[in-house]
């Protein structure tokens, strides 16, 4: 467990990160009042960023752990992949989303796969 609480690292300094973007949006912006004031655009993607990287890092996190508390030995090195994925697939999806909406789909293309690999490996690691 000692090298999922490595792994664990990455996505919760992207979560941190992700906090950051939403602190350093509220501070640069005009409205002092998040509930009755303009907000910008920056400040509003970081918002729905951050929420959805909560929710896919949920998913994540929990399912790397029961992957790598059951997988070989030799197979380790996929644990440590599909961290680098996930992280790079939230990266993405933050930057996309900055770009436009559309954009966002590839990186929450690879967070889902990530997601489904993990939790599908997982799951039949727990069943075989």
């Amino acid at each position: 467990m000692a090298f999922w609480g490595r792994l664990a690292l990455w996505p919760a300094l992207l979560l941190f990160l992700t906090v950051g973007g939403v602190l350093v949006a509220r501070a640069r912006s005009v409205a002092l009042n998040p509930i009755d004031d303009a907000e910008s655009r920056f400040y509003r993607v970081s918002q729905r960023v951050l929420s959805n990287t909560v929710e896919q890092t949920l998913i994540f996190v929990p399912a790397l752990a029961a992957l790598v508390a059951q997988m070989p030995l030799p197979d380790l090195g996929f644990a440590q992949l599909a961290t680098a994925l996930f992280v790079l697939g939230r990266l993405l999806f933050w930057t996309g989303y900055l770009i436009h909406p559309y954009v966002r789909a590839p990186g929450m293309a690879v967070t889902l796969t990530v997601n489904l690999v993990v939790l599908g490996w997982a799951l039949v690691l727990a069943v075989v």
